[in-house]
Parts: C-alpha cells; structure tokens; sequence
C-alpha cells in the first residue's frame, strides 16, 4: 500500500489520524511531491503542533504495509 493508497483509506475516518490525512489530501505542496519518503518528510515537518497524532499516522501506516 502506499502513503496515498493509506491516506485515501483514512479520509472518511472522524478521527485524528483522519484529520490528517484530509489535511495532507487538501494541501496543494504534498500533492505535488513525488515519493512517500517526501511525502512522510513533509508531514513530519509540517506537523509539529500535532507530533501525536503523526506518530499514530505513520504507526498505522507502517503496520498496514509491513502486513502486504
């Protein structure tokens, strides 16, 4: 699964990671990244005030992937 296949499973979810992911579907600078390394470097960056529900984002897709 990639990043955007996991963030695409996420968006109807009222949750934190959920909120994310709508956050990372709307954001025009993560649309035009090209990798999921970028795109999780991005994310990392760019929540900063929210480093939690990152965490729980990266832990759920990590596990999801590494389930494949």
């Amino acid at each position: 699964m990639t990043l955007l296949q996991f963030i695409d499973s996420k968006l109807d979810e009222e949750t934190p990671v959920g909120d994310l992911a709508n956050d990372a579907k709307k954001d025009s600078k993560f649309q035009t990244l090209k990798n999921d390394k970028d795109r999780l470097e991005y994310l990392s960056e760019s929540t900063h005030a929210i480093r939690e529900v990152y965490k729980d984002f990266l832990k759920e897709f990590k596990l999801i992937k590494d389930n494949e």
